[in-house]
């Protein structure tokens, strides 16, 4: 099992444990598809998006969150997350028409 680990709010390490077969199986089917992580400057939106561009072939990451300086601040925190398959887009899952946009 891989250990993926993130910071929650309240800077704690948190271990996710992933069986690696269920693993290879979800990285697989998102080959490429264009996925959006709403809430994905977050500490749990960051480790997916991380785990998604190092183990899986997507098309494009769409990165949905309502804070442009999180936007910012995910960009600007490690390298990964200039790749070119990442679009950050501003809105609110509330805002039916954002989302339908951020397509």
């Amino acid at each position: 099992m891989r250990k993926c680990l993130i910071k929650n709010r309240v800077k704690e390490r948190v271990k996710l444990k992933v069986d690696s077969r269920l693993e290879a199986k979800l990285f697989d089917s998102l080959k490429g598809k264009t996925i959006l992580v709403t809430g994905g400057t977050g500490s749990f939106g960051r480790c997916l998006v991380r785990a998604i561009l190092l183990y899986s072939e997507v098309e494009k990451i769409i990165v949905f969150s309502r804070d442009e300086w999180k936007h910012w601040d995910m960009q600007n925190q490690e390298a990964i997350f200039t790749d070119p398959k990442i679009r950050y887009f501003l809105g609110d899952v509330r805002d039916k028409d954002r989302l339908l946009r951020a397509f």
